[in-house]
């Protein structure tokens, strides 16, 4: 049986996502993207393009609060 095809992005969805890689399957999708968060912080997600939909995402940034009570 085929696998679905997924490509892996990074960014947001909405605004000029940087495309990375296409894998098989969404498991070794997942795996990748979580791989790439783990080594670079940032947006990821991926994308299943026959659906147009974004099947996965994570978040790894870290962000500073700004306020003076933390």
């Amino acid at each position: 049986m085929l696998e679905h095809r997924f490509d892996i992005f990074s960014g947001s969805p909405d605004n000029e996502p940087l495309w990375l890689e296409v894998t098989d399957g969404l498991a070794d999708a997942i795996e990748q993207m979580v791989q790439r968060a783990s080594t670079k912080p940032g947006c990821y997600f991926v994308y299943e393009g026959s659906s147009r939909t974004v099947v996965a995402s994570i978040d790894t940034e870290m962000r500073v609060s700004c306020s003076p009570n933390g």
